[in-house]
């Protein structure tokens, strides 16, 4: 069992909460969470909000995730605002910074789904991992996937590989990934990549290039949207 799972696993247990009791509350399933604490998923997502539910630190969680990676961190001192110097007292105070390494990777979520409007599965398990651009250095929940299909063409080409924040707002314009899922399920289960336009309590409106055309999705179905900052070929 990894530090980091043993450490979620631990606190789930003292606060009497089951794995499925805790997914509920952070929107994944009761077979994500037993990932997690038996360290088949390296890279969790929504680590912010399980944090969350475990009434801890999403620092302190971020620093264990960390460590298992195997990544070092060094210790860099900040000056502490308004404290007066005072015999014998130090004015700083001891900070972790993670020392992330030069090839740091990040998850890729999702495989093809066999359709003809470049869908592809989607869920919390980790299928691959690629290096991390310097963009999404130290970005929780950051992820990748490939494009399928030709519904995007010529912005996106099958095989691609599109580069995940998902901390970003979205605005009219941008190319997202939006995870969807069937009525009154809460795990997303489908993923598509489209141009964002609008969205309400009723409709989330989208666009593809090939062919032309906008897409309404039933705003119910909709669990993520999240921008693509960055694409291109794997090689």
């Amino acid at each position: 069992m990894t530090t980091l799972g043993k450490l979620i696993r631990d606190r789930r247990i003292e606060l009497k909460l089951s794995q499925g009791r805790l997914g509920e509350m952070v929107g994944m399933t009761q077979q994500a969470i037993a990932a997690i604490e038996n360290g088949d998923t390296q890279e969790p997502r929504n680590l912010d909000l399980i944090a969350k539910a475990l009434e801890m630190s999403p620092v302190r969680l971020a620093e264990f995730a960390q460590t298992r990676r195997g990544t070092d961190a060094i210790v860099t001192p900040f000056r502490v605002k308004n404290r007066k110097p005072r015999p014998g007292v130090p004015t700083t105070i001891p900070r972790i910074v993670p020392d992330l390494p030069s090839q740091a990777e990040i998850p890729v979520l999702g495989y093809a789904a066999g359709g003809n409007t470049g869908a592809f599965q989607i869920s919390d398990a980790t299928y691959d991992t690629v290096p991390c651009p310097p963009e999404l250095a130290n970005v929780p929940g950051a992820y990748a996937v490939y494009i399928f299909g030709v519904s995007m063409e010529p912005r996106y080409f099958a095989g691609e590989r599109a580069y995940v924040h998902p901390r970003l707002p979205i605005a009219r314009g941008d190319f997202v990934v939006v995870q969807l899922a069937q009525h009154g399920e809460a795990e997303p289960t489908e993923g598509i990549v489209k141009q964002y336009l609008s969205q309400d309590d009723k409709d989330l409106i989208l666009h593809q290039f090939n062919p032309d055309q906008d897409i309404r999705i039933d705003a119910p179905r909709v669990r993520h949207i999240h921008k693509i900052i960055l694409a291109g070929r794997p090689y």
